[in-house]
C-alpha cells in the first residue's frame, strides 16, 4: 500500500506546506483506481505498487504545480519538463502492469570480439 510519505519521498520530500496530505491521499486513490482497472491478472503486487506510486507522484506533482501557478501567476519553464518526465515513468509502469511483467530491453548488442566492429 502506497502512503502519503511514499509519495512525498518520491517527489524529493516535498513539504506539507506546499501540498497537503489530503491532496496526496486523493491522488493515491485516483492512481489506485487507474492501475486497478488496467492491471493484468499476472501483475505482481510489487509491480502494482510501483505503478501506483509513479502515477500518484505524477498526479500529485500536477496538483502541486497547479497551486504554484495560482500563487505565482506563472510556472518556471522546468516544470513542464518535470511533468513530462513523471508522465513517462508513470506510463512505463502502466505498460508493465498491463502486461503483468516488466520487459528487459537491451539498449545495444555487444559483439563477441572487438575485432567484429
Amino acid at each position: 500500500m502506497i502512503t502519503v510519505s511514499d509519495v512525498r519521498k518520491y517527489l524529493n520530500d516535498i513539504p506539507e506546506e506546499h501540498i497537503s496530505d489530503d491532496t496526496i491521499r486523493l491522488q493515491i486513490r485516483i492512481a489506485e483506481a487507474i492501475i486497478e482497472n488496467e492491471k493484468s491478472s499476472t501483475a505482481t503486487q510489487q509491480l502494482i505498487d510501483n505503478a501506483i506510486l509513479a502515477k500518484a507522484g505524477e498526479l500529485t506533482y500536477i496538483a502541486y504545480t497547479t497551486e504554484m501557478e495560482r500563487s505565482l501567476g506563472v510556472l518556471p519553464p522546468a516544470v513542464a519538463t518535470h511533468i513530462e518526465d513523471l508522465r513517462k515513468i508513470s506510463d512505463l509502469f502502466l505498460s508493465y502492469v498491463k502486461r503483468g511483467t516488466h520487459m528487459k530491453v537491451t539498449a545495444f548488442d555487444l559483439s563477441s570480439s572487438i575485432w567484429d566492429v
